[in-house]
């Protein structure tokens, strides 16, 4: 003979409102009421598994949520790899300002050295160093940013890729952002 469960003095749950109530009657559970607590407020009780669920609505809108905050993680960790590699909290801003200016100069320069480089001109002299060594300078911080620039996007674009593909909370947890310079790998 099997042994009756009895739930008295236990906390139960009403599986219509989620009410916990501590159960005074001697013995079973009613079939309106559940020993198993709603994991969330979100959760229903679903009869046919027995167990509490959530439901589709709410899955779909905590992926979406999640896929929001990993795509402000990919985002954030994009900017920062862009900024301790090129030093940009080494310069202020007013001066990363003038980057643009300079590296059009500096690479209209380098695609012919009689074009005119007012700015960087004024650079120099500012700096007390040569015009050439200047211009040469600023290409060569060009290319690098550039290059920087577009390795973090594409890799920063891969991650965008991946996340819009999951389908879970897991695969999107998954998705972890690490970014290199060392593009072999």
């Amino acid at each position: 003979m099997a042994k009756m469960a009895n739930y008295q003095g236990q906390y139960v749950f009403r599986k219509t409102d989620k009410t916990m109530l501590m159960w005074t009657e001697e013995g079973e559970l009613g079939p309106e009421f559940t020993a198993k607590p709603p994991p969330t407020a979100d959760h229903e009780w679903q009869e046919q598994d027995d167990t509490w669920i959530l439901p589709l609505n709410v899955v779909k809108q905590t992926l979406l949520q999640n896929k929001q905050l990993k795509l402000d993680e990919i985002n954030c960790a994009a900017q920062a790899f862009v900024a301790k590699t090129a030093k940009l909290n080494d310069t202020p801003e007013f001066e990363q300002a003038t980057w643009q200016a300079q590296a059009e100069e500096a690479v209209a320069w380098f695609k012919d050295n009689s074009t005119p480089t007012p700015k960087l001109d004024l650079l120099a002299s500012l700096r007390g160093i040569p015009p050439e060594v200047l211009r040469q300078k600023a290409y060569e911080k060009a290319q690098a940013f550039y290059q920087l620039s577009f390795a973090v996007a594409g890799q920063r674009q891969r991650y965008e890729d991946a996340l819009k593909a999951c389908e879970t909370l897991e695969q999107v947890q998954a998705v972890t952002p690490e970014f290199t310079l060392n593009l072999e790998d």
